[in-house]
């Protein structure tokens, strides 16, 4: 059911490397002038919102605003959703100390608070997720 799958690690205080994903054709892959794929997750200054839709925190490629993370759930302070601001994607993220998993579901833009990061804390994903996990660069072929 997930259509892409990212993970990030942090390597400095707001910056995270792409350690591993499935497809490079998403918005989520940007190289930056070094030639790494880089997330900047930060605090939510300058996003204008309804104060229901306000995020705190945000991705960017370090050029431009990729998504907010909205936290419905305070039981679960680790789980986050969002979406793709170009796209109709929903995006999932898992969020750790020192990594960052996005979850993208291609056009499911509309059933990402409803139905998606329900199945998230329900643990629906779970078997998927650790398939996914197991995998790196060098055992996977990525898709161009």
């Amino acid at each position: 059911m997930i259509d892409n799958y990212f993970r990030f690690n942090k390597t400095k205080k707001t910056r995270f490397d792409l350690e591993f994903c499935l497809e490079k054709n998403s918005d989520l892959y940007t190289l930056n002038k070094s030639g790494d794929c880089v997330i900047y997750l930060g605090k939510n200054p300058h996003i204008k919102a309804n104060k229901e839709r306000k995020s705190d925190l945000t991705i960017s490629n370090g050029l431009s605003h990729l998504s907010s993370l909205y936290f419905p759930e305070p039981e679960y302070p680790f789980f986050a959703y969002g979406d793709l601001i170009k796209t109709n994607d929903a995006l999932l993220f898992i969020l750790t100390e020192n990594k960052i998993e996005i979850l993208v579901f291609k056009d499911k833009k509309n059933i990402i608070s409803s139905v998606l990061f329900n199945m998230l804390i329900d643990g629906e994903f779970k078997n998927e997720l650790d398939e996914l996990r197991k995998l790196t660069f060098n055992d996977f072929a990525l898709t161009v």
